[in-house]
């Protein structure tokens, strides 16, 4: 997943950093959501999304296609 697909598909949802960080957290199931600082460096390519991260996007892109 590249940096800029993770950035418009959070920007797609309409959902800031902090909010996003919320989204992922809850959709993998855990307690503490990412922090915008985490989700920026993703964004900006230092370093890679986990393959949880990419799962729990590409599932609910998947979905929206049913």
């Amino acid at each position: 997943m590249t940096p800029e697909f993770l950035r418009d598909f959070r920007k797609s949802l309409g959902l800031k950093q902090a909010d996003f960080g919320a989204w992922l957290a809850a959709r993998l199931g855990q307690d503490r959501p990412y922090a915008p600082s985490e989700i920026s460096t993703w964004e900006k390519g230092n370093r890679p999304v986990s393959y949880a991260v990419q799962a729990a996007i590409y599932k609910h892109l998947w979905e929206g296609c049913r």
